[in-house]
C-alpha cells in the first residue's frame, strides 16, 4: 500500500514511498498495511493507524484484530467490541470473538448450559444470524465458510453460505480450513483433492497431501519425496 516498515535502535516505524517518515520508530511490533490501515503495538498494547500515520484506534487496547474486512475485533478491559477500520465503535460483543472479520462475519465462542463450547458466526452489527452450533468454524472467504459438525457421532467438515445453509453437506474427514483462490483442499477416504465454492470437484481425491492454491498453482504429493504442481484447471 505504498509504505514500508523501518527499524531504528530496535524499534519500528513507517515511511511512505517518498521516503517521508509518517510514524516514528517507537513500536515493538509493526505490520503491513491492509485495507488502508496497519496494526501496531507497543509492549502489550495494540492500536491501528491510517496511511497518514494518524491513530484510527488508540494504542491502548488489549488486542486489535487483523483488518482484513471493513470491521475489526477489539478487546479492551477484557471485553470484546466491534469497530470499523475507520475507528468507529459499532457495538459491544455479547460473546468472545475468536476469529477475524472476513466477508462481514467473525467466529465467536458460545458456551451452552452443559458448559460445552460451540462456535457460531457474528456479523458486523453484533448479531448472530446463524443459529447452528458448530464444533469448529472457519473464516468466510468468497461468501462461504468451512465448518465441522457432528453427523451421526462423526465429526465431519462441510461448507455453508452466508445464510448458514449447507452448500456442501458435511462429508470430509479433513480440509485445509479456508478457501484460497476459490478452491479448497479436502480429504475423503484417505485421499486429498480440491473442490470449488459450490462443492464441484476440480481434482478428485487422489493425492496423499496438498497445499493451498497461490498465484494459480498448488503443490500436491503422491507420497514421500514425490511432489508436483497443478494449475487451477487441475492439470
Amino acid at each position: 500500500n505504498g509504505h514500508a516498515i523501518f527499524r531504528r535502535k530496535g524499534f519500528f516505524g513507517y515511511v511512505n514511498n517518498r521516503g517521508k517518515e509518517i510514524f516514528p520508530p517507537i513500536l515493538t511490533q509493526a505490520e503491513h498495511f491492509i485495507n488502508g490501515v496497519a496494526r501496531i503495538s507497543v509492549g502489550k498494547f495494540y492500536g491501528l493507524i491510517d496511511q497518514n500515520g494518524e491513530m484510527v484506534i488508540e494504542l491502548a487496547c488489549d488486542y486489535v484484530g487483523i483488518p482484513q474486512d471493513s470491521f475489526v475485533r477489539v478487546k479492551t478491559g477484557g471485553v470484546w467490541y466491534v469497530y470499523t477500520i475507520k475507528g468507529e465503535k459499532v457495538c459491544r460483543a455479547s460473546e468472545s470473538i475468536s476469529g477475524e472479520f472476513s466477508n462481514g462475519m467473525a467466529v465467536i465462542r458460545v458456551m451452552d448450559k452443559s458448559l460445552i463450547v460451540w462456535k457460531k458466526y457474528m456479523n458486523g452489527k453484533g448479531e448472530i444470524p446463524i443459529e447452528t452450533d458448530f464444533i469448529w468454524a472457519g473464516t468466510y472467504k468468497n461468501n462461504v465458510a468451512v465448518v465441522k459438525a457432528d453427523v451421526n457421532d462423526k465429526e465431519l467438515f462441510g461448507i455453508i453460505n452466508k445464510e448458514g445453509n449447507y452448500v456442501v453437506e458435511p462429508k470430509f474427514s479433513k480440509t485445509l480450513g479456508i478457501y484460497s483462490e476459490g478452491f479448497l483442499g479436502v480429504e475423503k477416504n484417505g485421499k486429498w483433492g480440491f473442490i470449488d465454492t459450490r462443492g464441484n470437484w476440480l481434482v478428485e481425491p487422489k493425492y496423499d497431501e496438498v497445499n493451498a492454491f497461490k498465484n494459480g498453482y498448488a503443490m500436491v504429493s503422491k507420497g514421500m519425496r514425490k511432489w508436483g504442481i497443478i494449475d487451477n484447471k487441475g492439470n
